[in-house]
């Protein structure tokens, strides 16, 4: 399972342009990160350059989401979407 993510994550064509997430070719990535989640009976997940947040939606609503960013753009949007999660943004 790690290896099938790793390898769709490996794909990305361009991984510091978060804009364009909300495609249907990223499906399988935030299915396949769900599925460990919850194969795993995750409880905390740390979502390490986090854009605005999309993956918080695949993901139980019982499992608590902490999202990083370095885009201040993607981080203030992340948080209007997310009020209860903890997003961070590095940059500033």
């Amino acid at each position: 399972m790690i290896s099938a993510l790793a390898r769709l994550i490996a794909r990305r064509r361009n991984p510091g342009d978060w804009r364009g997430l909300r495609t249907a070719g990223e499906r399988p990535r935030y299915q396949a990160i769900s599925a460990m989640v919850e194969e795993l009976q995750v409880s905390n997940v740390l979502d390490v350059g986090c854009a605005e947040g999309l993956l918080r939606a695949w993901l139980p609503q019982t499992v608590k989401y902490h999202g990083i960013e370095s885009s201040y753009e993607a981080c203030q949007r992340a948080r209007e979407r997310l009020p209860a999660d903890a997003i961070v943004n590095v940059m500033g």
